[in-house]
């Protein structure tokens, strides 16, 4: 399973490959989404209302607004006899896959192994950390917040992010 997620009354599960399931007891289980299209998501996260999910090795996030993920798809073009998605959002450009997503400071951000991005209220995605010239697998393999700070790694350093400008916090080797 690549993912779970609490929305309340729903247990919902990400199968790496898979349709999205969802369960109220954890032990019965049926389809979540619209349609066939709601398969192979990584991560999840809820923000505002809405229930955002990265499609696995894709820039694309998907979103619903029902708990049960009823209405989310899945597909960015249309295939397989069923419409594209309209409650899509592209993180940035080039099919450079989306990580996770992380609250911070009442705003939802997007990582990508190039930068982070702000995913604005109009559902549109903007850069506000650019590491392009520094692009790893490396970055953003976690992240967390911590007395007041967006934490993570990029290559070989620790940053916090305060908000508008990064600091490097890299504990010192130990000899």
């Amino acid at each position: 399973c690549n993912f779970l997620l609490n929305t309340g009354d729903y247990l919902v599960a990400f199968p790496d490959g898979a349709r999205v399931r969802k369960s109220t007891n954890g032990t019965t289980w049926t389809d979540a989404g619209l349609n066939n299209g709601a398969y192979d998501f990584k991560w999840a996260i809820i923000h505002n209302g809405f229930i955002y999910c990265g499609k696995d090795g894709t820039n694309r996030v998907h979103y619903d607004d029902n708990e049960d993920l009823s209405e989310l798809e899945g597909l960015a073009v249309a295939a397989w006899g069923l419409t594209a998605d309209p409650a899509v959002i592209s993180i940035g450009i080039g099919n450079i896959p989306t990580l996770g997503a992380a609250v911070y400071a009442g705003n939802l951000y997007v990582f990508r192994e190039d930068g982070m991005w702000h995913m604005g209220e109009d559902k549109i995605a903007r850069k506000v950390i650019d590491f392009t010239t520094d692009r790893s697998s490396d970055n953003f393999r976690s992240w967390a917040v911590v007395n007041g700070y967006l934490i993570f790694p990029v290559r070989d350093t620790i940053l916090q992010w305060n908000g508008s400008r990064t600091s490097d916090i890299t504990p010192s080797r130990i000899t």
